[in-house]
């Protein structure tokens, strides 16, 4: 795409196109690719696509005799997705739990081999990881001594992944 193909212009004396341009680190040669113009003036700059959801970083070092240059190369990689039903509602006079599937493409690893991680829950019910891809809500039933059993209670569960964060609204009514 043209995402992944950039032209960058070199500025050189007319008698000469003695220029060169090098990758560091040395492994982005594996995606990104070099190239001079026919007239030596131009550098081509060719980043394979990236099917990952971490951003990369390279450079690329251009010297003509004692002049440096350095053009920093960021290629983004996919969109993250991070997406789960964004209500619970457990009753106040049974309680119970219900079971929250979570969407997630992420390629970071968290805890436990998951691709997302919990970060904040409401301490009046139990959220638990069930394999990868799910959380169970659980809360007690209220009783008439609790302070909540008029108006129910409602909290949070936040859950984060890479640079994304999902805010799941637990309800207890």
């Amino acid at each position: 795409s043209e995402e992944n193909l950039k032209l960058v212009g070199i500025e050189t004396t007319p008698e000469s196109d003695d220029w060169t341009a090098t990758l560091e680190p040395e492994n982005s040669k594996e995606w990104i690719g070099l190239a001079k113009s026919m007239d030596g003036k131009n550098l081509q700059v060719n980043c394979l696509p990236f099917n990952n959801t971490i951003t990369r970083f390279a450079k690329i070092h251009v010297t003509y005799g004692d002049k440096r240059e350095i053009i920093n190369v960021r290629q983004k990689g996919k969109e993250i997705i991070l997406e789960a039903s964004p209500f619970v509602t457990l009753s106040k006079k049974r309680g119970g739990k219900q079971a929250i599937v979570i969407n997630c493409n992420s390629d970071t690893v968290y805890t436990d081999k998951r691709n997302w991680e919990l970060v904040k829950t409401p301490d009046w019910c139990t959220v638990l990881p069930t394999g990868d891809k799910q959380i169970v809500v659980e809360a007690e039933k209220l009783t008439k001594n609790d302070a909540e059993f008029k108006t129910g209670r409602t909290g949070d569960i936040v859950i984060h992944s890479q640079n994304k964060e999902i805010i799941i609204r637990v309800d207890q009514k």
